[in-house]
């Protein structure tokens, strides 16, 4: 059966080859990535292409739900604006036809007042008229009357025209109330969508939830890998010894089976008149033939059984292989890197003419060092052999610790050396070293460099310390001292004003002074010294090997 399993046919693996060309075409954009974090030991996590697309579709959906809700709530804005001038429009409409109305009231009064004055003045004329003047009379009703005609007429054009006017304004009202009812279900509708969204949303945080927890189980199974192992060994010793138990059962029962037979040879031969013994003989044959049968079944089945855990066991040496290898890589290129900072801030502090090893100390010097030896033993005494892969990737993960705690060492080391400039801009007015004394014109030894440049220029410390000295100093004039730790101090002279005071903490490039002219000075500039456990160093050196590390 496992001779099957590693040769199949021709097109199974060609099956298998085109299918993997095209995951692979389809993978190329989210290829699976490894991540290593250290933190009191290396930890391995891998970041499959199915959970990148899932994270993926996460953001998306939490993207797009976003946006749908701020669009939503856009829309609805403008509605409600577009709404309100609207109503805002029929309002101002009413209180119009309010006015036309009112108007038309007015007018309607006024006719009303001419007919019943007409009338009136026709019923008096009717009563006091004579025979000499009902010619003149008569004209004077007639005209009368025509004119209430004419006020009846208009009244009933006003009353037509209002009723119209009317009309129109209710169907308006109607066509309103229709669309605030429109408005009302579109903005119930709204309301609708707005909770699907936020119960979209909750389900996308559920979802998410749901991958952090199947990240969080897919590093609890990596972890779990090793102990498996173990327990597939030894349920795989065990399998191997039940097998061969079952196996000498086996030869037991053939024995057993083989001596009965010959008994029952036997007893055919001396006893042919004893069936009730035969038969008994024959039951107990068969039942030990069952007995063979069913230890053959389980012999079989613990062979399949340590097949399986075989295989098993082999696919999970594979993948411990797997992440050895990745680990191995892991290791060689943060040794590298390591290596490569080591390097390079050995070089820098080289070109100060400072001494790594003395800066760092003796002891840690000392436990740092890679001058070690000897064969490697386990605890009860057994040795390794030099190609054993376990020793190989702990001797690595040794020397890396080893590289890594002499790289923070060094780190530690280099935040206390000054390798700035004090000032920003500047011009060496002298150097370090035997010159000319500017004051009395004799040969003298100038222990740090004049730094020139206009009065009241910031004055800055050129690494993190302690001021252990802030004031007047005789021909120092105002003058500034500070303490870096490994023996290392700076001193600044020659300043207008002092901005720190003695015990004070100072950061890197934090303005400690302006620039001056106070002491044995013949113009305005900064005194500037380096020492180291007492001794003068060059400051220009230290600022060019700081210059140095910045390009780098």
């Amino acid at each position: 059966m496992q001779a099957m399993s590693e040769t199949p046919g021709a097109n199974g693996r060609d099956d298998h080859q085109a299918s993997h060309e095209r995951s692979h075409g389809r993978s190329e954009w989210f290829p699976e990535r490894e991540l290593f974090l250290r933190g009191g030991g290396l930890k391995y996590f891998r970041l499959t292409r199915r959970r990148q697309l899932g994270l993926l579709a996460v953001g998306v959906a939490a993207g797009l739900w976003i946006a749908g809700a701020t669009a939503t709530t856009v829309y609805l804005g403008f509605s409600q604006a577009a709404a309100q001038r609207e109503l805002e429009d029929r309002k101002l409409a009413y209180l119009a036809l309010l006015s036309d109305i009112g108007e038309y009231q007015a007018e309607f009064a006024r006719i009303i007042g001419n007919l019943e004055g007409n009338q009136s003045l026709l019923l008096s004329r009717l009563e006091s008229a004579d025979d000499d003047t009902d010619g003149v009379a008569v004209a004077e009703i007639e005209g009368q009357l025509s004119d209430t005609e004419t006020d009846k007429a208009r009244m009933l054009v006003i009353r037509e025209t209002l009723r119209d006017r009317l009309a129109a304004f209710e169907d308006d009202l109607r066509q309103l109330a229709e669309r605030e009812s429109d408005q009302s279900a579109r903005l119930e509708a709204t309301l609708a969508t707005l909770e699907e969204a936020r119960a979209e949303g909750a389900e996308l945080a559920a979802a998410r939830q749901l991958l952090d927890r199947e990240l969080r189980r897919s590093e609890n199974d990596v972890r779990e890998l090793a102990s498996e192992r173990g327990q597939l060994e030894l349920a795989l010793s065990a399998t191997r010894d039940e097998l061969s138990l079952a196996r000498r059962e086996t030869e037991s029962l053939k024995r057993r089976t083989r001596a009965l037979r010959a008994e029952v040879d036997s007893l055919y031969t001396a006893m042919g008149d004893a069936p009730r013994r035969e038969a008994e003989l024959g039951d107990e044959i068969a039942g030990l033939e069952r007995d063979l049968e069913d230890a053959e079944a389980r012999a079989d089945a613990l062979r399949a059984e340590r097949d399986f855990q075989q295989d098993r066991a082999e696919q999970m040496e594979a993948r411990l292989d797997e992440v050895g290898d990745i680990q191995s890589a892991v290791i060689a290129r943060l040794a590298h890197r390591t290596m490569a900072g080591i390097d390079m801030i050995e070089r820098v502090v080289a070109m100060t003419g400072l001494d790594v090893n003395e800066l760092i100390g003796a002891s840690e010097t000392a436990s740092l060092g890679l001058a070690q030896g000897g064969p490697y033993f386990h605890a009860a005494g057994e040795a390794l052999a030099s190609d054993d892969p376990n020793l190989e990737f702990e001797s690595s993960v040794v020397v890396l610790n080893q590289q890594m705690d002499r790289w923070e060492a060094l780190q530690e080391v280099i935040r206390t050396i000054p390798l700035a400039s004090p000032l920003d801009h500047y011009r060496v007015a002298s150097g370090y070293g035997e010159r000319v004394d500017p004051v009395n014109g004799r040969k003298a030894m100038h222990y740090g460099v004049d730094l020139k440049a206009p009065m009241r220029t910031p004055v800055m410390a050129t690494a993190p310390g302690t001021v252990v000295y802030a004031g007047w100093r005789g021909q120092y004039g105002r003058f500034v001292e500070i303490d870096h730790g490994n023996g290392i101090r700076t001193r600044y002279a020659h300043m207008r004003k002092l901005l720190v005071q003695k015990g004070q903490e100072v950061a890197h490039r934090q303005e400690i002074g302006l620039l001056g002219n106070s002491g044995r000075s013949t113009g305005a500039h900064v005194h500037y010294e380096i020492l180291v456990h007492g001794k003068p160093k060059d400051p220009a050196r230290f600022v060019m090997a700081g210059r140095n590390a910045f390009k780098e």
